[in-house]
């Protein structure tokens, strides 16, 4: 009986601390949320590397290779599902990049949701180009609007506008929580 707590309690640590390091296929995750693309953001893809400027792209590889700097996913809950930060691209237009992010929860089961939506704004400082999306492990995060760090109990995912400012995305008492991490 000792043996298996012992074995359960170790299995549930790797796959805890497996679930900052993207441990999914991606591209399987990513087929998994077509549909719902589909439906709610008709000619959108999911951003890809090609999309990204190549100073961007070289960086991302650099940080995140094996990655797509358009999708990051992880255990972002108690309920030990993948949720997904996304960020998407007209099909017709991938020249302008990323122009919406969402937030899909359960995106590893055959009934994924979107929790939040936002559309991105175009400024000159951050073309759209130069954003990405990449999740973060537990912890304390910086808020530089209160300057009063926050803890995540979970991972989350970081909206990186390359150079220029990030927003963490993640969940706080039932509610996805919005907070800006660098300016």
């Amino acid at each position: 009986m000792t043996m298996r707590y012992l074995f359960f309690a170790y299995s549930l640590l790797v796959s805890i601390g497996n679930a900052h390091a993207d441990p999914f296929d991606a591209d399987k995750v990513a087929k998994n949320l077509k549909p719902i693309i589909n439906t709610h953001y008709p000619g959108h893809i999911i951003l890809g590397p090609e999309i990204l400027d190549a100073d961007v792209r070289d960086y991302f590889k650099k940080k995140h290779n094996g990655q797509t700097p358009g999708i990051a996913c992880g255990v972002m809950r108690k309920t030990g599902n993948i949720d997904c930060g996304v960020l998407l691209v007209s099909d017709k237009d991938r020249s302008q990049g990323a122009d919406y992010f969402i937030f899909i929860k359960n995106a590893n089961t055959t009934r994924p949701s979107i929790s939040r939506s936002e559309r991105i704004e175009s400024k000159p400082k951050y073309p759209f180009t130069r954003i990405f999306v990449h999740l973060l492990p537990p912890g304390v995060i910086p808020d530089r609007e209160t300057e009063i760090p926050v803890k995540m109990e979970f991972s989350g995912v970081e909206v990186v506008f390359f150079e220029e400012s990030s927003i963490a995305y993640f969940w706080n008492k039932g509610k996805i929580r919005k907070v800006y991490t660098s300016d």
